[in-house]
């Protein structure tokens, strides 16, 4: 019923997802070795569960390598263990409290009228052109320009930055089972090294002469060098990867609905919901990191035995019938609240008022410039990327008018 790696499934999931939600709800995958969980509520019950932790990230990414290749990358799934979205307190605590207020809501208003001048410099060009290819112009440039402008860290570095980000995004695709483990895990090792020789450059240079940025408020919190580097690691992959396919999926999304483009280019009021029911309908995280059970609990009629692996499939919570009217329709006027994109309990995500303020900007000013926005023809269709965990186009080709 449920095969992750089916390229039917890559590129529609939700007959699958609809299916278990109708038929079993709480599903053991032999291939996950774990429950995959369906259904909105129990969803919600997993992500903010006291009794559900993360695992120790080689029980699962690193699981289905040969022993050998395991032992040449020790230190590697070390560190990645270390990053935030994988520790359990009180070390996600120590961790997240180092940067939690950077990302208040605030900080992230601060920085709108940047965004807004950002945005209008990358529409200029697609107006120039009359066509474009959104992901790579659009897409990929105003999360990463953001999340660098933040830290501090030179805009000339923005193509080396996310060269270094999608090397490592591959490894949490291994959550489910990938075609080549070996080749993905060592090229994301060979990211973080020389991820890890980039900030420690820029963190030496901030030490030096202090600026007023986030590396170098990070620089003076009591950080190890190991937990610094990883910290702008995970904020740089969080902030660049998940906000760039939010933005492109909803642009996409809007595309496959001309009248709800229509709609919002005339109730430009609408904008603030809209971006919340495009991350809803076409979300880029469909699936959460997977959870282990702590002690025996139980969730959507199941009991769960600790060591017990569970998967919230996000992607099949957001279109749940029993949860919200007409799930498989867009309404750009649906009521904010219970969307679970941004995951929940004490890993709800940190960003989550930047990425909505990005996406709310990015998707407003392409309606209002390009309202005669469309696919272009003369490329091939959009396609989804082979990556059941980060859903997001290959690419997405358009004319402007």
């Amino acid at each position: 019923m449920f095969n992750p790696q089916d390229p039917d499934f890559v590129q529609d999931p939700y007959p699958v997802y609809r299916t278990l939600r109708e038929r079993s709800p709480v599903y053991f995958s032999e291939a996950l070795n774990g429950w995959l969980f369906t259904r909105h509520a129990d969803v919600q019950k997993v992500l903010n569960h006291p009794k559900i932790i993360r695992p120790p990230v080689g029980d699962i990414l690193f699981s289905r390598l040969p022993e050998d290749v395991r032992a040449e990358l020790r230190v590697f799934e070390r560190r990645l263990g270390s990053m935030l979205p994988i520790l359990n307190p009180p070390e996600h605590t120590r961790l997240r409290s180092a940067v939690a207020q950077a990302f208040d809501r605030d900080v992230s208003e601060a920085l709108r009228s940047r965004i807004e001048r950002r945005v209008d410099e990358l529409l200029d060009k697609l107006e120039e052109a009359g066509r474009g290819e959104l992901l790579e112009d659009y897409g990929y440039q105003i999360p990463t320009w953001v999340i660098m402008e933040l830290c501090g860290l030179p805009q000339e570095d923005l193509s080396l930055v996310k060269e270094l980000v999608t090397g490592m995004t591959p490894i949490l695709g291994q959550a489910l089972p990938s075609e080549d483990p070996v080749g993905v895990t060592r090229t994301a090792a060979a990211a973080m090294d020389r991820f890890s020789a980039y900030v420690e450059k820029h963190v030496a240079e901030v030490r030096k002469t202090p600026r007023d940025d986030l590396l170098t408020r990070l620089a003076d919190a009591p950080l190890s060098p190991d937990d610094l580097t990883l910290t702008v690691l995970v904020l740089l992959i969080a902030g660049t990867e998940t906000t760039t396919h939010y933005i492109t999926n909803a642009i996409h999304t809007l595309l496959q609905h001309p009248d709800q483009l229509e709609r919002l280019y005339d109730e430009p009021g609408l904008l603030e919901t809209a971006a919340d029911e495009l991350l809803r309908f076409e979300g880029p995280v469909p699936f959460a990191t997977p959870q282990v059970v702590r002690d025996p609990i139980e969730i959507g009629g199941q009991q769960l035995e600790p060591g017990a692996l569970v998967y919230p499939v996000i992607g099949a919570a957001n279109r749940d019938p029993e949860r919200f009217t007409n799930p498989e329709g867009l309404d750009l006027a649906r009521p904010l609240g219970s969307v679970l994109s941004f995951g929940g309990g004490i890993h709800f995500c940190i960003g989550r008022h930047l990425a909505r303020m990005e996406a709310q900007i990015a998707i407003g000013g392409i309606v209002r410039r390009f309202p005669k926005l469309r696919h272009d023809d003369a490329e091939p269709v959009p396609v989804w990327r082979a990556d059941p965990v980060l859903r997001g186009l290959a690419a997405l080709p358009v004319i402007t008018c």
